[in-house]
């Protein structure tokens, strides 16, 4: 990077000073007195990229919590990356995050654990139509679960995409086909789901 050269009066700066000062500028050698920042403007795409893995906030994830009515789906605010193109969490990143969780110490002191088995993973791209439908393709390791505990780990996903403002509803899909998936009440369903089919399994004031 090439700095800002210095002002020099001409009556001062003779021949030899001149050839010195065009030596040290085709050398590059910045001429600034201190270290300044770099214009953010200049800043490539690529570093912008790189700087922004890694990078959380945070999110409703919807796990669950045993208590004296049994066991519960419980929203927690917790950290989600926002992924590479935006500065948020998305659907995506949410769902990826609830997928893969397993309790840590902050989870546990708060009682905090889920009902959707390791490996359960999404299969293709979440996509969200014109109506606000977001189509989620899983693998079948949440299918093959027994009563209530599939109620409760359908409920994690659906709710946990429901509280994003652009998800209207949640339906599930596999090679392009609808699965029914149960509901709160344990009645299963092709439709698209939200949050509201699974009020009677959400902890009492939380929902």
């Amino acid at each position: 990077m090439t700095g800002r050269p210095r002002r020099v009066r001409a009556a001062v700066l003779g021949a030899p000073a001149l050839l010195v000062a065009a030596l040290l500028g085709a050398c590059g050698v910045p001429a600034d007195d201190e270290p300044r920042a770099i214009d953010q403007e200049h800043v490539s795409e690529e570093i912008t990229e790189d700087t922004a893995e890694g990078r959380t906030d945070t999110a409703t994830l919807y796990l669950t919590r045993s208590g004296t009515s049994g066991t519960l789906l419980a929203p927690a605010e917790w950290q989600v990356p926002v992924g590479t193109s935006s500065t948020s969490p998305t659907p995506t990143t949410a769902l990826e995050t609830l997928l893969a969780f397993q309790p840590d110490e902050t989870a546990q002191a708060q009682g905090l654990g889920t009902q959707i088995p390791p490996n359960t993973r999404l299969v293709g791209p979440l996509v969200i139509d014109d109506e606000g439908v977001l189509t989620v393709d899983l693998n079948e390791t949440l299918y093959g679960m027994p009563a209530p505990a599939s109620s409760l780990a359908f409920g994690q996903v659906v709710c946990t995409a429901d509280a994003f403002g652009e998800v209207g509803a949640v339906r599930f899909e596999q090679d392009g086909q609808p699965r029914r998936v149960p509901m709160g009440d344990g009645e299963s369903s092709g439709q698209p789901l939200t949050c509201d089919s699974y009020a009677n399994l959400v902890e009492p004031g939380t929902g």
